[in-house]
């Protein structure tokens, strides 16, 4: 039976009042952490991953069914050496759901949550060629997979391969462009997590581009314009409170997800690639219900005239 299958909204809501009783506290906790003033400390840039698509569908709400804790994401874009705002930029996000998988790559044989996923933990990427879980005898030349290894494990430099997509979904995609005060806001679930890497969404930053109508489109995203032209002025991810995404992990659907699962302290991206000045602040939308869901806030400080280039396991690429 399929992942998402296992879970209608009726059942999420059920298990998730058993665990009403710890929100209070972390609602608490939340709060004041939210209470912060917005920064606008630059956010370096940050791996792309080798899971974008170029498909900017222009829509608030990406969820498209996907089964998980709602959040709502409220990304702020400010120029890094003015703090003001940033109107009419385009904010791109991506994420897997609460099993991993990402839409454009459901079936990549041994990928984040696909089939053949291996149990397992953090280290070399599976080998999707071979279709096994088995880690190659060597390090691609590339990295591999989303330029990570686990705890312990060396970057290999350069940019990690890109796997080819194998479908046409784009549930837990979508782009939103800044108002006057900068802002964009999306409807999502929070993301769960894969081999190698801790909940995280990643992010790009497009300017200097507009909406306009799909060349192509099928019927269920009939109207819905993209964005196009212009060029990326920032790449990076948005990484959530250890505490929060581990008692979101205690409950469904996301506890039946027997990978193990990245920390914080463990994942490259966010050690190596300046994750802590990327982490959302999250206040719990009410105290007793976790059906509810959070609000995730972020403040991405960039230098819009900038035209960064794709960073890979070792850095930026010269």
């Amino acid at each position: 039976m399929p992942y998402e299958r296992k879970w209608t909204r009726r059942k999420f809501i059920q298990s998730s009042a058993a665990t009403a009783a710890a929100l209070p506290l972390a609602a608490k906790s939340l709060r004041l952490r939210a209470a912060a003033e917005p920064s606008c400390v630059f956010n370096p840039e940050q791996e792309e991953g080798p899971y974008y698509v170029d498909r900017e569908l222009l829509r608030s709400d990406i969820t498209e069914g996907k089964i998980g804790v709602p959040l709502r994401v409220r990304v702020t874009v400010v120029d890094a050496k003015t703090c003001a705002p940033i109107p009419n930029a385009a904010l791109d996000i991506w994420h897997c759901d609460a099993g991993g998988v990402y839409s454009g790559y459901t079936r990549v044989v041994g990928g984040p949550g696909g089939p053949g996923s291996p149990g397992r933990l953090p280290g070399p990427p599976p080998d999707a060629a071979n279709g096994d879980d088995t880690p190659p005898q060597s390090p691609p030349p590339d990295g591999g997979p989303g330029g990570m290894r686990g705890p312990g494990g060396r970057p290999g430099g350069g940019m990690p391969p890109k796997p080819h997509t194998t479908d046409d979904l784009v549930f837990l995609r979508g782009v939103q462009i800044t108002d006057a005060k900068g802002t964009v806001e999306f409807k999502t679930i929070y993301p769960g997590h894969y081999p190698g890497r801790v909940n995280h969404i990643h992010m790009k930053v497009h300017v200097g581009g507009g909406a306009t109508k799909a060349k192509e489109t099928d019927a269920a995203h009939a109207g819905i314009e993209v964005y196009a032209g212009g060029r990326v002025a920032h790449t990076g991810q948005l990484f959530f409170p250890e505490d929060v995404s581990r008692f979101v992990e205690a409950t469904h659907p996301y506890s039946g997800h027997k990978i193990h699962r990245t920390t914080l302290d463990e994942d490259m991206v966010f050690g190596g690639q300046g994750g802590a000045g990327s982490v959302a602040k999250l206040t719990p939308v009410t105290s007793t219900q976790l059906s509810d869901g959070y609000v995730a806030t972020l403040t991405v400080a960039i230098d819009p005239a900038a035209t960064p280039g794709l960073v890979g396991i070792g850095g930026p690429r010269s």
